[in-house]
């Protein structure tokens, strides 16, 4: 995993003629990935002109009484820069439908941050069937869970049984902590020199 930038192309990108369920899709409006560029976490558009933008966000903490942590993080776009990356970038995305899965990928040769080039480089589709049985798994296993937490056993073991344990343990934690980072203290008593 790690941290990515998000590319909007506002430019018509290179795609295969049979796009299959794809062809419906409004390509300007998807949202593509990359960690080829320096500034992880930030927005950038290709625009008109094939030039490259960055977005420059203000980031404030709006007050929330009714949030978990009583606030949280908004940001607004200020401005848009022209952005004068030099290098190449690959830029993907990915796609769950009925039928199939589907991971497009391109790269893009950009020179003073203008798009001088943009190749598909993979237009994969995929079977769906092994994503939608671990769905259905998972699904079931939630169900069960739920289930089992409704039950008076349940809550019998989750406090008469889980909880206490839990305590002891965190305590037996706590004191092998102390133990551990006060060891050193002894030693140096026993051995001063």
């Amino acid at each position: 995993m790690g941290l990515f930038n998000t590319i909007r192309c506002n430019i018509d990108l290179p795609l295969p003629e049979d796009l299959h369920e794809l062809s419906d899709v409004n390509w300007k409006s998807i949202e593509f990935q990359t960690k080829d560029m320096w500034n992880p976490m930030a927005n950038y558009r290709i625009g008109i002109g094939k030039q490259l933008w960055r977005a420059e966000d203000e980031w404030e903490w709006i007050e929330d009484d009714t949030s978990p942590l009583r606030g949280a993080l908004s940001n607004e776009l200020r401005k848009e820069i022209h952005d004068t990356f030099t290098g190449d970038i690959h830029m993907h995305t990915s796609f769950q439908r009925e039928a199939c899965d589907y991971w497009v990928q391109f790269k893009l040769h950009i020179v003073k941050g203008v798009v001088k080039d943009i190749e598909l480089v993979e237009f994969n589709r995929s079977d769906n069937t092994p994503r939608k049985e671990s769905t259905i798994k998972l699904a079931n296993e939630i169900q069960v869970q739920r289930a089992r937490q409704k039950k008076l056993w349940y809550r019998v073991y989750k406090y008469l049984y889980m909880a206490p344990l839990r305590f002891i343990f965190r305590l037996i934690k706590r004191i092998a902590d102390c133990i551990s980072k006060n060891t050193w203290k002894v030693e140096r008593k026993l051995l001063p020199f």
